[in-house]
C-alpha cells in the first residue's frame, strides 16, 4: 500500500493498520506492517473456502487528531 501526507514532521508520517471493519478472519491470515503498508500472507489460503478476500485498511498520520484514510 501506499499513501502520502503532504504535511511535515510526524503529521507526514503514515501508519498503517487493518481498519475496524477487517475480520478476524483476514487478521489471522495477514499481517500488515505499519511503516510501510506491507501486506504479507500469514497463514493458508484455500480458495474453496473462500474465493475472495477483502481486506479493509486504513492509512493515518502521527499527528494530534489524526483523520484515517480508509481503502479495500
Amino acid at each position: 500500500l501506499n499513501a502520502t501526507d503532504a504535511d511535515e514532521g510526524t503529521n507526514g508520517e503514515v501508519l498503517y493498520s487493518f481498519s475496524g471493519y477487517a475480520p478476524e478472519r483476514v487478521r489471522d491470515l495477514f499481517s500488515i506492517d505499519p511503516q510501510s503498508g506491507l501486506i504479507r500472507v500469514k497463514g493458508n489460503l484455500d480458495y474453496e473456502e473462500s474465493g475472495l478476500i477483502e481486506i479493509d485498511v486504513q492509512a493515518r498520520d502521527l499527528g494530534p487528531n489524526p483523520i484515517p484514510a480508509h481503502c479495500k
